[in-house]
């Protein structure tokens, strides 16, 4: 139903912070057209009264106790309820952003650091509100038919790890386009470049491929079907945020990092103590040892360990260390290294 003077904007809030459901409850009750008609922290409870309730507009957190906002997203936009996302999983460009908006989220609000005093956020999300209520039936018709067409994405609990220097962009075009897009992973790839050839090695991958592809920036959380590429020039660690996802911090630089930016080892290394048997290493070209004590880490932690053969491999240094120091399940060609991915993705799904 469409709001209109006499009728309040009725709103559900799926939020599971007893903190930020006090903090939302405020701003929207400052406008007298807002109306809040329920306050819910799991998801399965916002999927199970939406429909009954018929609410103008949903606000959704992105991680919830007992299931991830894409999945409560997807129900929203197929019974026709437009949602505005409020997450601090959300920023400007985050993996989360993009995927909630090209599912049909109204919009997406970062959660700022200090609540009580951002007046902007107050403003904006009335204002986000008040847009999603007016949303048609006809435009939300038309966002739950391109969402069906869409590969279903979730916030993903397996992480494939790829890690390359030397000839490594090359090789990467024979594996980031052969694998689905729908695959039930997030791919993170720690590429060995300047700063300033990344953020294009993201954009030439992603015109070749399937997957959604796209630099990582801080806060990223991983995603099914998408691949993060690390920027050059920093360190790239996986960091636990709320109910065990895990999102991409880039830490400071100190005297006892590594000088190899990005850096293999700390990428797989902060990965395994997060996904565990979920973790996928895969070790490509290049001089050096960089990704040995990572492997080592992903093996010991119950992941897995694939190294590029010394025959498809232009520079053997670093498959050839991980090899020889007994870190690696397999070694494999490039042209055999897609399917093990895929084999280990799907393997890992049983779990």
């Amino acid at each position: 139903m469409t709001p209109n003077a006499a009728k309040p904007i009725r709103v559900l809030i799926c939020e599971d912070s007893r903190f930020m459901q006090e903090v939302l409850h405020r701003i929207l009750l400052s406008d007298p057209s807002v109306e809040i008609v329920g306050v819910v922290p799991l998801g399965r409870e916002a999927i199970k009264l939406a429909p009954t309730l018929r609410p103008d507009a949903v606000i959704l957190d992105m991680i919830l106790p007992d299931m991830d906002g894409f999945e409560v997203l997807r129900h929203l936009v197929r019974v026709h309820l437009p949602a505005v996302i409020v997450s601090a999983v959300a920023s400007p460009g985050s993996t989360v952003e993009l995927q909630a908006m090209r599912m049909g989220a109204a919009d997406c609000l970062h959660k700022p650091q200090n609540l009580n005093a951002d007046g902007r956020f107050s403003r904006r999300l009335i204002a986000s509100v008040k847009t999603a209520a007016r949303i048609s039936p006809e435009k939300m018709q038309e966002l739950a038919a391109r969402q069906s067409a869409l590969p279903q994405s979730a916030l993903a609990k397996t992480l494939v790890v790829i890690g390359a220097s030397a000839g490594g962009p090359l090789l990467l075009r024979e594996i980031i386009p052969q694998l689905p897009g729908d695959l039930r992973a997030a791919v993170l790839v720690v590429q060995h470049l300047p700063a300033a050839f990344t953020r294009q090695l993201a954009a030439d991958l992603g015109a070749l491929c399937a997957l959604r592809v796209k630099q990582a920036e801080s806060g990223d959380v991983f995603v099914e079907a998408t691949a993060l590429i690390a920027a050059g020039d920093r360190i790239l660690k996986v960091e636990w945020v709320k109910n065990n996802w895990g999102a991409v911090n880039y830490s400071s630089i100190d005297s006892s990092s590594s000088h190899i930016r990005p850096w293999i080892d700390a990428s797989m290394t902060t990965a395994a103590f997060l996904f565990g048997k979920r973790c996928l290493g895969v070790i490509l070209s290049g001089m050096g040892c960089d990704g040995l004590e990572g492997m080592r880490k992903i093996r010991e932690l119950g992941g897995r360990t694939i190294a590029q053969d010394e025959a498809s491999a232009p520079v053997f240094g670093m498959p050839k260390a991980s090899i020889e120091a007994g870190v690696v399940d397999q070694v494999l060609p490039i042209s055999a290294i897609p399917a093990a991915i895929v084999r280990f993705v799907s393997a890992a799904a049983r779990y």
